[in-house]
């Protein structure tokens, strides 16, 4: 377990780098956000494999299915159930820390769990004509 930790807390400082800009302002309607709904419901229902399966082919190289089961269910231990979810930043970016060059959408939203409220980041690109994650990070 202390192995996915790491390896969560090393994506977070990865990704941490562009957290901290605030987004480039884009019209919601000109961003697809129902994929990124989409995949955080399976999240939120437990469903990990599947979220697994729908995120993108960078996602699945960095991290095996057992493992990121393991770390989803260590975080919704901590977490507890979802209470509400609120989209509060998104934009296109170009580059990403740790990502090679490419189109990227990120969404911030505020969550409120039963245990907690955080952040959630979700980064997603468009990959054989679909939005597939990236990453997702808890802050």
């Amino acid at each position: 377990m202390r192995v996915l930790a790491k390896l969560l807390l090393i994506v977070c400082c990865v990704c941490g780098a562009f957290c901290t800009q605030v987004y480039a302002q884009t019209k919601p309607q000109q961003m697809d956000i129902e994929p990124a709904y989409a995949w955080l419901e399976l999240i939120d229902r437990g469903r990990y494999f599947q979220s697994w399966q729908y995120a993108s082919d960078h996602f699945k190289q960095n991290i095996d299915a057992s493992q990121w089961n393991d770390v989803l269910v260590g975080a919704k231990a901590s977490l507890g159930d979802l209470v509400s979810r609120e989209l509060s930043g998104y934009g296109v970016r170009d580059t990403v820390a740790g990502l090679p060059k490419g189109n990227y959408m990120v969404f911030q939203f505020k969550s409120e769990f039963t245990h907690k409220t955080l952040n959630e980041l979700l980064i997603m690109t468009r990959e054989n004509n679909e939005l597939k994650t990236v990453a997702y990070l808890i802050q």
